[in-house]
């Protein structure tokens, strides 16, 4: 049964994927789009897309270093462990944890963060470290947080989310987890192609909508199904179709016309980005037609990035 239904799944990946083959809408996801030369995917394609990079750009093997640091900034931003202080020589914080098996650093976090941690178990065989809760690396622990921000910003589960860029899908998986049934994403055709697998793999019991399956993806009898959307149908959304929109780690990295697309469309309240601010310009400059800064902070789970909480103002 599980077979036929992810045959049925990568089926319906390649219509939408035929159909539209602009993937990389800007220099930076345009050569990231390059590293990936399939043009027809098959299942095998997606059960190891550690192999073939078609996560390039968004997901992947990471270093155990690399992910476990993550881990740290994470128990750090939600106080599960106190920070150390290098400011003449390093001084170690009697409250850091970084010693504790991975289990109990765990432990600490779930106890703060507020939710049970589940990891999907599966990633696209790309590992990562290996716990209790299952196998996790970098992004995981990134999104968590993003969760919990969503979490305390949205409480109410039945708030309509969209997501500018979901990558593999880690946050749209963990809020589901937490009751969040209302959850599009808008993405270009490989990254969609990738959360699609990843969500009939890790929550096969829910329904999945993709492009063109609906004349109005918006209409509230999806609300309770995950909506994956190329770019292209951010178009259809009306005034207060969304609650929030969220975008982490690509308004930055497009084109400063299609940022501006998206930052003054009015179809939400709320606009949270975490991004960098290395590029041509930064999210923070971008002139905003209704939409007032509430917050602007270092974003805590990643260095050299910046959360920033915009409020629609003409409600």
């Amino acid at each position: 049964m599980e077979k036929l239904y992810l045959e049925n799944i990568v089926f319906r990946i390649n219509q939408i994927v035929d159909k539209y083959k602009s993937d990389g809408i800007s220099p930076i996801w345009a050569h990231c789009t390059s590293q990936c030369n399939l043009q027809t995917f098959l299942k095998s394609d997606f059960e190891d897309m550690s192999t073939n990079n078609l996560m390039y750009g968004f997901y992947g093997p990471v270093p155990y270093k690399d992910s476990f640091n993550q881990l740290m900034l994470l128990a750090e931003a939600l106080g599960a462990s106190g920070m150390d202080n290098s400011e003449t020589f390093e001084l170690k914080s009697s409250f850091n944890i970084e010693k504790n098996s991975i289990d109990l650093i765990l432990d600490k976090i779930e106890k703060n963060i507020g939710f049970t941690i589940k990891f999907p178990i599966f990633n696209g065989n790309c590992g990562g470290i290996s716990s209790t809760r299952g196998f996790f690396s970098q992004r995981e622990c990134i999104y968590l947080y993003v969760a919990k921000k969503i979490l305390d910003i949205c409480p109410d589960q039945k708030t309509k989310i969209l997501e500018i860029g979901g990558g593999l899908g880690l946050l749209g998986y963990y809020l589901n987890n937490l009751g969040y049934k209302n959850y599009t994403s808008i993405d270009l055709p490989r990254s969609g192609a990738v959360q699609t697998y990843f969500f009939a793999k890790n929550l096969p019991n829910t329904e999945l909508l993709l492009t063109d399956e609906s004349e109005n993806p918006f209409d509230s009898i999806h609300d309770d199904k995950i909506k994956i959307l190329h770019y292209s149908n951010f178009e259809l959304a009306k005034e207060d179709t969304f609650d929030i929109i969220i975008n982490v780690d690509s308004l930055t990295e497009m084109t400063e016309q299609i940022a501006l697309n998206y930052l003054n469309k009015n179809c939400s309240k709320l606009f949270l980005s975490i991004n960098h601010e290395v590029n041509t310009h930064r999210v923070f400059d971008l002139k905003k037609d209704n939409l007032k800064l509430k917050y602007r902070y270092p974003f805590w789970p990643r260095k050299y990035y910046v959360e920033e909480l915009y409020e629609r103002t003409n409600l």
